[in-house]
């Protein structure tokens, strides 16, 4: 979410610079999407705040990888 959202990336450059397809940059884009709503609207803010903080961590050890 950060590099399409923040630093404006296109879909391909996140795929290329992740390694991931950008099909998979899409699903990501709105599971982060889903889960950003979700603990914004539905009031449960903080377990959608460690779902989130878990998809973070799990894309950063993928760039690390």
């Amino acid at each position: 979410m950060w590099l399409r959202r923040v630093e404006e990336l296109s879909q391909k450059d996140v795929a290329l610079r992740l390694g991931i397809s950008e099909k998979t940059v899409e699903k990501h884009i709105a599971k982060g999407m889903r889960l950003l709503a979700d603990g914004l609207f539905a009031g449960e803010a903080g377990a959608r705040a460690d779902a989130i903080a878990d998809a973070i961590a799990d894309a950063a050890r993928r760039r690390a990888d």
